[in-house]
């Protein structure tokens, strides 16, 4: 079996440690294998000048900021005899995003001397000169890489579980030997001596499983061995990494049928505008499966962590799987990022601050492991990964919430057209917030489906539909979504990620459009007859992307979108030009973006300001300033000029006969629709909710009893046949309000044939 490496992870219980250099193999086994810890450390370069030197990640009340607050912070120090300009330079904790704080210019560390910087996720300079950088450290262990301005990295330090007011660095002369100090000292020497010192050296030895992973007929016994003799075998079956909570191997796993075990985190309550004690989730029994985690140990040293997911006598999907796998604290207790948490409730119980965010929507990354299946059930992916809650309203609004993966070591392989790219990041993405169709995951099948048919790249997210297990139970329908980020801009545009500024994007995001240097000033004043105005809009607007984003919106009927006031709208640009790439142009473009509430009322008549043509001719919104509403406003104000309007009105209905012809999305839909129904019934029962024991409660305190979510099949097959009802319509209401609106430019394209 392959393994592959964790990450950082916590540090031993400090008596343990001190028993395992005097103890045998033999006698730590009679002990029942306790927990030992000994992790990786990334040996940093002697020579070099800027280093690391001491880190206080839990810092609970030693060293304050200028605004008296304990801020984790980290000491750099300049071993040289000359000043060194940190302009430029980069720290970050994540080794695929080394520049997620950039020292801003002017920032000198002087000869022989230290800074000290808070690592606080404040992002700014406090008033006693400070850098507050925008990121803050993992108590639990994790890495600093600290990069130079020619991209190369100058130093690198890891740290393990981190103790209150204790500081973690490099001996005092001894770069290369780290340890905990008893009394930290910011800004100045460390100690030449450690309370206790870390031995980061790992063991090379990986844990074999018996069986391949994947799907049995019937239950066996798991067998583990280890590469290496006289080494004992920790595991765990609960998702927990074996170093903290495991048991020492010593007769074959029996890896069963779990199916009629109760359903254990799916019955957590993660919603949190909902009390739990009105509502029952997770009452239909799903699929299970079971997780081994193992790892070797001798000497101290523990090996790589390996993992290996099995079902016994569980359905055959017919899409591919996705296991995933953390510690179940971390993710499902009452500190875990996938529940609301005790916090929140403790704030509604009290009626504190309701404002106070759940821990879905904390932004904490946690360690955990990805096991992909292909649908032949060979695994194709294993790697430990970092996982955080992804998305906006639905890490509190919905119960299969979408989860952001980094993968370690490997890259997952995404096949759009025929072309592979490798990602190394990517968000298992649920049915999204406030969609409009229940499982019917629109936005990928709109994605997808733009992805092939549109003419212009607005930059689409790919997605491929997978089945999760989240720790072990069946978590539903999901999509394997490539993210808004460099390898997004790369793929469709062949820019390089680090030139790109973004508007609403997640890639490097402008405080303001002013900052930015778009002037929505100016395109709200714009004259659309004005030679002067409209060189300025070709300079700064990509026109022919701008008409046919505002098009994609206008077809789809984008309740949440570009035709709304302050809604899902990212604008990018290049910062550089390319006269090569004609997207590298320093001009601003729409990105397409959360497609969940489309396919809404064909006719644009629910609600009638709501049409979307008329709402463009006439200014039915306040535009505000907001660089939300720039496509809109920018054609807005163009169909004030009778050349644009006519080209206009030409590109919708080419549109309509070409991406949105009826026939080729009805299609489309259609084969989207057989891909996901035989999965549907399990995706449905698993979002039941049901009302508790004191419905009765509610009803008095209401007036009404609690309302149940089920949905069956019939109801399913009803919104899909209601979505293709509304591809079938749209065009000829959308040609209906073209003739309405805009009848002389349509009367001109019937006499030149082109309708």
């Amino acid at each position: 079996m392959s393994a592959f490496a964790a990450r950082p992870n916590p540090w031993p219980k400090r008596a343990l440690a001190a028993v395992a250099v005097v103890l045998p193999v033999a006698a730590l086994a009679a002990l029942g294998g306790f927990l030992l810890y000994q992790d990786w450390q990334a040996r940093t370069e002697s020579d070099t000048t800027v280093q690391i030197t001491e880190v206080c990640a839990k810092n609970l009340t030693g060293l304050q900021d200028a605004d008296g607050r304990y801020g984790d912070w980290i000491e750099l120090t300049n071993s040289s005899g000359l000043p060194v300009d940190l302009s430029g330079w980069q720290l970050s904790d994540d080794p695929h995003d080394p520049d997620q704080y950039v020292f801003p210019q002017t920032t000198v560390l002087p000869a022989q001397g230290r800074l000290i910087v808070w690592a606080d996720g404040l992002d700014y300079q406090d008033s006693a000169g400070a850098l507050h950088l925008n990121f803050a450290l993992n108590g639990d262990g994790e890495s600093l890489y600290l990069t130079s301005p020619d991209g190369e990295t100058a130093d690198v330090l890891s740290f393990p579980d981190q103790e209150w007011n204790l500081s973690f660095g490099r001996r005092q002369g001894h770069d290369d030997e780290l340890g905990f100090f008893a009394s930290p000292t910011p800004g100045a020497e460390n100690a030449d001596s450690f309370l206790e010192a870390w031995d980061n050296e790992t063991l090379d030895c990986s844990v074999e499983f018996s069986q391949v992973p994947g799907s049995y007929d019937s239950a066996f016994a798991l067998t583990l061995t280890a590469e290496e003799p006289d080494t004992l075998i920790f595991y765990t079956t609960d998702g927990s990494d074996p170093q903290d909570n495991g048991s020492l191997y010593s007769t074959a796993v029996k890896i069963r049928d779990r199916s009629d075990d109760p359903n254990e985190y799916l019955t957590q309550h993660c919603l949190n505008d909902t009390s739990p004690l009105w509502v029952r989730y997770g009452t239909e029994q799903v699929p299970k499966c079971t997780v081994v985690k193992a790892r070797a140990w001798q000497d101290g040293r523990w090996g790589p962590l390996c993992v290996a997911t099995y079902w016994v006598g569980t359905p055959t999907h017919t899409l591919p799987v996705v296991s995933v796998s953390a510690d179940p604290d971390e993710l499902f207790g009452s500190e875990g990022i996938y529940t609301s948490g005790s916090t929140y409730y403790t704030a509604r119980k009290y009626s504190l601050d309701m404002q106070l965010p759940g821990n879905n929507i904390s932004g904490v990354e946690i360690d955990g492991t990805l096991e992909l299946f292909d649908t032949d059930d060979t695994r194709v992916l294993a790697d430990t990964v970092q996982l955080q809650i992804s998305g906006e309203g639905s890490r509190s609004q919905t119960l299969q919430k979408s989860l952001s993966v980094e993968l370690d070591d490997s890259q997952y392989t995404m096949t759009i057209d025929g072309v592979e790219y490798e990602l190394e990041e990517f968000t298992l993405r649920g049915a999204g917030c406030g969609a409009t169709y229940l499982s019917s995951y629109q936005d990928a099948f709109l994605s997808n489906y733009l992805e092939e048919a549109s003419a212009v790249d607005l930059g689409p997210q790919h997605s491929d539909p997978v089945i999760l297990y989240l720790e072990g139970e069946y978590w539903g329908i999901y999509m394997i979504r490539e993210k808004k980020n460099e390898d997004l801009f790369e793929r469709h545009y062949g820019v390089d990620g680090d030139t790109v500024v973004t508007l609403g994007g997640s890639l490097n995001p402008a405080e303001s459009a002013e900052a930015a240097g778009l002037d929505m000033a100016r395109l709200e004043a714009l004259d659309p007859n004005n030679p002067d105005d409209l060189a300025w809009l070709e300079a700064n607007f990509d026109l022919e992307n701008i008409v046919q984003f505002v098009i994609c919106n206008l077809v789809t009927n984008n309740f949440d979108g570009a035709l709304v006031p302050n809604h899902n709208v990212i604008l990018w640009k290049t910062e550089t030009i390319d006269p090569d790439n004609p997207y590298a142009d320093g001009r601003w473009r729409a990105l397409i973006n959360d497609l969940d509430v489309t396919f809404t009322d064909p006719e644009n008549r629910a609600v009638p300001e709501q049409n979307r043509v008329q709402n463009l001719l006439e200014d039915g919104n306040s535009y505000g300033g907001s660089y939300t509403m720039a496509p809109k406003l920018l054609v807005h104000k163009m169909l004030g000029n009778e050349d644009f309007r006519l080209e206009f009105v030409q590109a919708i209905v080419e549109a309509m006969q070409t991406t949105y012809n009826t026939d080729q999305m009805v299609s489309a839909l259609t084969d989207w629709r057989a891909m996901l129904t035989p999965e549907e019934p399990l995706n449905l029962a698993r979002q039941e909710a049901k009302a508790s024991g004191w419905n009765w409660l509610h009803q008095i305190l209401y007036g009404e009893p609690f309302a149940e979510f089920h949905v069956e099949m019939a109801d399913w097959d009803s919104i899909m046949d209601g979505m293709i009802e509304y591809l079938t319509q749209r065009n000829t209401a959308l040609t209906g309000d073209l003739w309405a609106y805009l009848e002389p430019e349509m009367t001109q394209l019937q006499a030149e044939g082109l309708i």
